[in-house]
């Protein structure tokens, strides 16, 4: 799709892009990661149930809420990445 709805002297450019997106999308995974190691700053070990609640709520934060606010944003932005689109489906 994306060398579909890209202009032909770009496609590459934005072929790199797309690729960069991905390797960003990486990186930030692997810092929530680490929000929610197991150990605290002390440097001694959470309990399980401390563990499980930063673990818990890391991702409620990170994996839900963002992803739903990127979903409605998104929603939002149908009608002109529509129009973007040119009529291409």
């Amino acid at each position: 799709m994306v060398t579909k709805l890209s202009p032909g002297k770009i496609v590459g450019f934005v072929m790199g892009a797309w690729f960069l997106s991905i390797s960003l999308a990486n990186s930030m995974a692997g810092q929530i990661g680490k929000l929610t190691e197991s150990s605290s700053s002390g440097g001694g070990e959470l309990s399980m149930m401390e563990s499980l609640n930063q673990y818990s709520s890391t991702y409620l934060t990170w994996g839900v809420m963002v992803v739903f606010g990127a979903a409605f944003l998104l929603l939002l932005m149908v009608p002109t990445l529509r129009k973007w689109m040119n009529g291409i489906h």
